[in-house]
């Protein structure tokens, strides 16, 4: 990944999937690299995380075990030094549960409720959008 390019993205987006018991979660990686790319005038407006949930998690585990939810909220909401991410007008996050077709349209909004509670500052914003999609996308 070379850095010096990261400083002038405008758009990114980043899929990952996420699976129980994983502890090489790409995402924390990813978001130190563009923070630290961000040396000069920062240009990220839109950022997209695109989450594939594995079978074997519960909607729980997704909600309260994923640290990467304040991760992300830390990272792009930091206002200092030098007011970095303050050109970010969006950040939407896709969460696909690929196997779970159990989850009701009460589910799907109270998943979409804590997640957004899980990223307090981003949320405050205005910028955040998340979007939870169920099944297989064939």
């Amino acid at each position: 990944m070379y850095l010096p390019t990261m400083s002038h993205l405008r758009f990114v987006d980043f899929e990952t999937l996420l699976f129980p018991g994983s502890s090489n979660d790409p995402l924390p990686f990813m978001l130190r690299a563009l923070d630290a790319a961000v040396a000069c005038p920062e240009t990220l407006e839109h950022f997209t995380l695109r989450l594939t949930v594995a079978s074997g998690f519960s909607t729980s585990e997704v909600l309260a075990g994923y640290s990467g939810w304040i991760i992300l909220d830390t990272t792009l909401s930091r206002t200092t030094p030098n007011r970095r991410f303050s050109r970010l007008r969006k950040v939407d996050i896709d969460i696909h549960f690929a196997h779970n077709d159990l989850l009701s349209d009460q589910s799907l909004h109270l998943i979409r409720t804590l997640v957004s509670a899980r990223m307090p500052s981003l949320h405050e914003k205005g910028v955040l959008a998340i979007e939870v999609i169920l099944g297989d996308d064939d």
